[in-house]
């Protein structure tokens, strides 16, 4: 995957026009949108695959907290005092240490960063659009004043 930063660097340079020739800018402009559409299908993709990937972490981890440690792995100090409780923590707890969780976290920041990417490559694939909608416009006008 293309890094968000390259990214900027080609929509920059891509973006310049020669407003010499719209008709040549125009067909650019066309050209240009596959390659933002593939960029963009792939991100996409890329943050559903991490979405689903989340949704069975949450399941993992919410079994971890929620099911009772077994006995062999608590400390044999603890289970020989007496002090060992198998339910430690509360279910109304479990969403505190969800939140807390390095694997949750780390796969959040992942899929943030891939929303981000997503909507990044939207706003720039629009732009090209956009821009190459106008640039036919100019083309036409400059074709109906020369007669053509």
């Amino acid at each position: 995957m293309v890094h968000i930063d390259q990214i900027h660097e080609v929509f920059a340079t891509d973006c310049v026009i020669d407003q010499t020739n719209f008709v040549k800018e125009y067909a650019r402009f066309v050209a240009l949108q596959p390659k933002y559409l593939d960029w963009y299908s792939e991100a996409k993709r890329s943050l559903i695959a991490a979405n689903r990937k989340m949704k069975v972490l949450k399941l993992d981890v919410f079994k971890k907290y929620d099911e009772e440690p077994a006995k062999e792995d608590v400390p044999k100090e603890i289970r020989i005092t007496g002090q060992w409780n198998p339910k430690t923590i509360l279910k109304s707890n479990i969403p505190m240490y969800m939140d807390a969780d390095e694997d949750l976290n780390q796969l959040q920041t992942q899929i943030d960063l891939l929303e981000n990417r997503v909507n990044v490559l939207d706003s720039m694939r629009k732009t090209i659009q956009y821009m190459s909608n106008i640039l036919n416009a100019m083309r036409e006008e400059r074709n109906y004043r020369d007669g053509g």
